[in-house]
């Protein structure tokens, strides 16, 4: 294996992961994928020029897409909380269970 190989493949892993938080907000929050992209994409874009967020759009902000901004805010702000929280949603039912069952 070549290392241009292994570096297509560590991007190609790279984006799959960056495109995780933006998944999982769109799918617990029911909106299109496009538009959380463009949501994650906007953040991004503001914390890479170092200024602060300012005014949202408002479309990002106007019904369900709310919680999804949120979500995403989160992911990129904290994203051991965002990460922590995914797993403790799992995990709680599981807990409860063996707690009944033991």
């Amino acid at each position: 294996m070549s290392l241009a190989t292994l570096h297509t493949k560590a991007m190609a892993l790279r984006a799959r992961v960056d495109g995780l938080p933006i998944a999982i907000a769109a799918r617990v929050t029911g909106v299109d994928r496009a538009l959380a992209a463009s949501m994650a994409t906007w953040i991004r874009m503001h914390r890479e020029e170092g200024e602060p967020l300012g005014s949202t759009p408002d479309h990002f902000v106007a019904g369900g897409a709310a919680p999804c901004f949120a979500l995403l805010r989160i992911a990129s702000d904290r994203p051991g909380t965002f990460y922590g929280a995914i797993i403790a949603t799992f995990c709680l039912p599981i807990l409860i269970a063996l707690r009944w069952v033991l």
